[in-house]
């Protein structure tokens, strides 16, 4: 017998030919029982243990616990006539089960792009600023320069800086981290042309509308990486987007870059479609940006509005 502090003492039944355990009793007091039952009522357990039946020590037989289908049972198939799978109500579900995605790549490597793109960008507006700041516009343009030649200089300076800084970028994710995007070979580096193009399409356009609006305008260029990341579909799926937001991410070529790039990690190969319709908006977005450049600084031109940037200030 076991005398316990608390609860019922417990009494244990010993085989005597094995010297096995063959039975837990417990001793339950008949006065704590009456304590515990409900008014009015009684409460009376004659015994309440567990015994383990037949004890034997001897090897037993070959498949003396195996299973054998009585011979009026009929087998199933499986999947037979299995009702069809419903279809997951969001497209997270499809997810589910599934191993998680590499933080390194998915995180990190949207990081690191998403930098590269905004580095063009304003790579190709800060040299923009430089004139602007330096009040030098008046100099480059009393000059035989064209229109065409400063903003081939002024993604010529973007290229130079850019280059610079996703060398180091990707050394530095290299042996911090271990992310080698050179591993996925031509077909990244030609997304990675996409993102460059669309970053030369942006800084053009963002020029244009400081040269338009004046230079205390400067201050929304900076913000214009963050607002579309959002519809980029940089850290995450595309068709994890509300409808609206996706017929906007259609329109941006960085969302082609990214859902591309993330296929070819996840081993679906080279989106082919995404690539060329990214490459198309890109190099049509580069049109419109030259396009607008060269009309607002015509019509800055005619204006007068180019020989104020020699006196007002940015602030």
């Amino acid at each position: 017998m076991i005398d316990l502090q608390e609860g019922p003492d417990l009494v244990l039944g010993v085989d005597p030919a094995s010297g096995l355990l063959s039975s837990i009793e417990m001793k339950l007091d008949p006065e704590q029982l009456k304590k515990s039952a409900p008014p009015g009522q009684a409460m009376t357990i004659e015994r309440f243990g567990w015994a383990s039946g037949a004890i034997a020590t001897s090897v037993p037989a070959d498949r003396s616990f195996a299973f054998v289908a009585p011979k009026d049972y009929a087998p199933i198939e499986a999947g037979k006539d299995a009702p069809a799978q419903k279809k997951a109500e969001y497209a997270v579900q499809e997810h589910i089960g599934k191993p998680a995605p590499d933080f390194t790549l998915t995180l990190l490597g949207a990081v690191l792009l998403w930098d590269f793109f905004g580095r063009i960008m304003q790579g190709v507006t800060t040299a923009f600023f430089e004139d602007v700041w330096s009040r030098n516009f008046l100099n480059l343009f009393a000059s035989p320069i064209s229109v065409g030649e400063y903003v081939a200089g002024l993604v010529a300076s973007s290229i130079l800086t850019s280059a610079v800084s996703l060398l180091v970028m990707l050394l530095l994710a290299r042996f911090a981290f271990g992310l080698s995007l050179l591993a996925y070979g031509l077909p990244a580096a030609a997304f990675l042309g996409v993102l460059f193009l669309f970053g030369i399409a942006l800084g053009i356009f963002a020029s244009a509308v400081v040269l338009r609006l004046g230079p205390a305008s400067e201050w929304l260029v900076w913000p214009i990486p963050a607002l579309l990341s959002p519809f980029a579909a940089v850290f995450y799926p595309l068709h994890v987007l509300p409808q609206w937001m996706q017929a906007v991410a259609h329109l941006l070529p960085p969302a082609y870059v990214f859902e591309g790039l993330r296929a070819l990690a996840a081993g679906r190969g080279v989106d082919g479609d995404g690539l060329l319709a990214g490459t198309l908006l890109a190099l049509l977005q580069i049109a419109l940006a030259l396009l607008f450049f060269g009309r607002v600084f015509r019509a800055a031109l005619r204006s007068g509005l180019l020989a104020r940037y020699s006196a007002e200030s940015v602030a």
